[in-house]
């Protein structure tokens, strides 16, 4: 009966068109995993006048060749385990065929049957092949290569051909939270899909990604396939990072080698150097490898690196320089002034690499060093006689050396003596001159004067000199001095009263000279003294003797010396010049002032002792500047010519002034021509340079232009010139008369 249906429908197409078709729609093939389901998605059509027909009478028979594997309507007879999942009444045949084994792979075909007549075998198959392995998931993009940055997208699809059991995606490294689909092809196959996005970063350069489908099998085994990509990104440089050679701490003055480390991709084009300045960058050189010398003083440093992508900067990197002790010093407190026997604390800082390891304190005597001390911090009563202290510093590297520190020590007046002028005996009824001397800080404010009489004390005046008449009756005298702190006492001073003495201050000399104008004058002198100061008159012109402290020198080699040449300087326009004999370095000079207020001209000279000085003489001179060489006496006949032999030295740093100049600077006219008309007022100046200011230069108009201005005014140079104005108004005769030459004449 069947197949008298067949053949009827078949006929029956022969003979005309009708509407509709027979038609399955299945995919072509579908690979399944061994022990696993697969869904075969299916749906067919008919020719219209059957569609009544599909009914529930009708059945889903799947056949390989002309054998029937599965009938819908009896499944318990089908060789496995299959079902239907799709409704024929709507055309969907979809069938699911589970625990497939090899011998299940082979073509499949459809046939409809209904117990309405309606029975047809639809010509289209499905190929499935059944696999001991798992399908490999799809990765999309199938390669990654992207800058730092860059969102990625990749999309991991696993086939699904059992909708029971979906395979389960997973990525590796975790890129971060994924989102999975179950979606359908156009073949109605199901895929699995799984999406993770993710931010491009050096770290995914070169891993490896991977997505693996795990496919569950209905005997509960799993079965695994894996898909993979390199990730090639491309970023600026990172890690950037400055290593130094040697890498432990360094001796100031040592060659360091820094070198700039980076991983980039693409590899790193340029390094660059910096110096970190607090907020500034002071570039200092290029390259992987920068070689430097090491100083205390040095910022920490840092390097840069760039490749086509960006670039990199690495930290700061601080060199671990070591050096002796630098910036000694010493501080004080209190820090102001001090009263005398106060406790004044001295404290001494260093800045050295490794740390200071011992402070030793000392006591500046002049030339000499007293010690008196060791730590960094140490307290002493203030003295108005030790006054200047330093410390020394010193950790393995080297030793360090502070500035003497003078403490600012107050104090009542000390040492307060009289002393008198003259000095010796005096003739009753002279004036004599009391000086009240005294050492004081603050200094002294004021100054009285007393007559001891007995035990009386008179007031008699007040101030530091004192002029009074000697007399034999009041002749001892005393004075104090007083400051802020406190006050003190001279001893009693006794004046040596005496009668009249032989002789007496007296100068003879004319009374009147006349001198021709602008001649020399020679004015007769002559003097008597008292006889007792006869025997001071003596014609000492020999210099005094400079000090030399130490007087003696006895050390070991090695030893730091400290020399020092005190010469008075009586004269402060002309010191003296000191000279060390032999040189023994550089000295440095100073101008200091004595108690008495007097000058002295101290070189000091510091050197290490060494055998090259042993047995030396070491001389400290007074070099005269200037000398001037000529007989004291000639005899000449009168009348007659005479020649006067002369020379002279002068200080080595005068003779390049020595020239041949006697003639003296021509002086400047403003204007330099004179063409003017008649009535014209007219402004002449004359200017001449003036280098002695003790004598300058005078002007002279030739002819007479009337009266002149003159003026001494100074260049931007500081010399001086001497300038003469005249103002005249030009008329007849003095234009015919301007054939003058005007002469001006310079008298020095």
């Amino acid at each position: 009966m069947s197949a008298a249906l067949t053949l009827l429908l078949i006929g029956s197409l022969l003979q005309g068109a009708l509407c509709g078709e027979f038609k399955a729609s299945m995919p072509q093939t579908i690979e399944v995993l061994r022990g696993s389901c697969v869904t075969i998605p299916c749906s067919f059509d008919v020719v219209d006048q059957y569609k009544s027909h599909l009914d529930n009478t009708c059945r889903a028979i799947w056949m390989i060749d002309q054998r029937t594997v599965f009938n819908s309507s009896n499944p318990q007879t089908s060789t496995n385990n299959r079902e239907l999942r799709g409704d024929l009444t709507k055309k969907d045949c979809t069938t699911t065929l589970n625990n497939m084994q090899p011998d299940n792979g082979n073509n499949y075909f459809f046939r409809l049957e209904c117990d309405n007549g309606l029975r047809y075998i639809f010509n289209d198959q499905i190929s499935i092949s059944v696999t001991d392995d798992p399908p490999r998931p799809t990765l999309t993009p199938s390669a990654l290569k992207v800058k730092e940055g860059t969102s990625v997208r990749l999309t991991c699809s696993a086939p699904a051909p059992c909708l029971s059991h979906p395979p389960t995606v997973t990525w590796t490294p975790d890129l971060g939270e994924s989102v999975e689909t179950l979606q359908e092809n156009q073949d109605k196959t199901k895929v699995k899909t799984s999406v993770v996005t993710f931010t491009a970063s050096q770290n995914h350069h070169g891993k490896t990604i991977s997505c693996m489908a795990s496919y569950n099998k209905q005997d509960g085994s799993t079965e695994s396939a894996v898909t993979s990509l390199t990730a090639h990104i491309s970023y600026s440089p990172k890690d950037t990072s400055v290593s130094v050679r040697p890498s432990g701490p360094v001796p100031e003055g040592r060659t360091v080698t820094l070198t700039c480390s980076s991983t980039a991709n693409p590899a790193v084009k340029s390094y660059t150097w910096y110096r970190a300045d607090g907020g500034q960058e002071t570039f200092i050189g290029t390259g992987a490898v920068l070689n430097i010398k090491a100083f205390k003083d040095d910022s920490p440093f840092f390097c840069k690196a760039e490749n086509n992508i960006g670039a990199g900067r690495s930290t700061n990197k601080q060199i671990d320089v070591q050096y002796s002790p630098k910036d000694t010093s010493v501080s004080v407190r209190p820090s102001g002034p001090v009263p005398e026997g106060r406790t004044v604390t001295l404290t001494c800082s260093s800045t050295a690499n490794p740390a200071v390891k011992s402070y030793t304190w000392y006591r500046a005597d002049g030339g000499q060093e007293t010690f008196i001390g060791t730590g960094a911090v140490i307290n002493i009563k203030a003295s108005h006689v030790n006054s200047y202290f330093f410390c020394k510093t010193l950790n393995k590297i080297g030793a360090g050396r502070s500035t003497n520190k003078q403490i600012d020590v107050q104090y009542s007046p000390k040492d307060t003596s009289v002393s008198v002028r003259p000095s010796g005996p005096v003739p009753e009824g002279r004036t004599v001159t009391l000086t009240c001397s005294s050492t004081a800080n603050p200094a002294v404010k004021s100054y009285t004067w007393y007559r001891a009489d007995g035990a009386q004390e008179t007031f008699i005046g007040t101030g530091a000199v004192l002029n009074i008449k000697a007399s034999k009756d009041d002749s001892y005298f005393f004075c104090k001095a007083d400051n802020n702190i406190g006050d003190g006492r001279s001893g009693i001073i006794h004046i040596d009263v005496q009668g009249a003495l032989c002789g007496e201050f007296k100068a003879s000399m004319p009374q009147t000279i006349e001198v021709l104008r602008g001649s020399c004058v020679t004015i007769p002198c002559s003097f008597e003294i008292e006889d007792q100061y006869k025997s001071h008159l003596d014609n000492t012109y020999d210099p005094p003797r400079p000090t030399l402290t130490p007087s003696a020198l006895k050390v070991k080699e090695g030893t730091s010396v400290r020399l020092t040449c005190s010469a008075p300087a009586p004269c402060l326009s002309h010191p003296p010049t000191v000279t060390w004999t032999p040189v023994l370095g550089e000295s440095v000079e100073t101008l200091q002032e004595n108690q008495d207020k007097t000058k002295v001209k101290t070189s000091v000279v510091t050197f290490t002792a060494s055998q090259n000085h042993h047995g030396e003489t070491i001389s400290c001179a007074l070099c005269e500047e200037f000398k001037v060489s000529m007989p004291q006496t000639i005899e000449v006949l009168r009348g007659s010519c005479m020649t006067i032999p002369c020379s002279f030295e002068i200080d080595d740093r005068y003779e390049s002034n020595l020239d041949n100049t006697y003639d003296p600077p021509r002086p400047t006219l403003t204007p330099s021509a004179l063409k003017v008309k008649e009535g014209t007022s007219v402004r002449l100046t004359c200017s001449a340079p003036a280098p002695c200011l003790s004598h300058p230069p005078t002007v002279t108009w030739t002819p007479d232009l009337g009266e002149s201005v003159e003026t001494l005014q100074e260049n931007q140079n500081k010399t001086k010139v001497k300038t003469s104005v005249v103002q005249i108004n030009i008329v007849d005769r003095t234009v015919e008369f301007f054939s003058w030459l005007l002469l001006v004449y310079l008298s020095v």
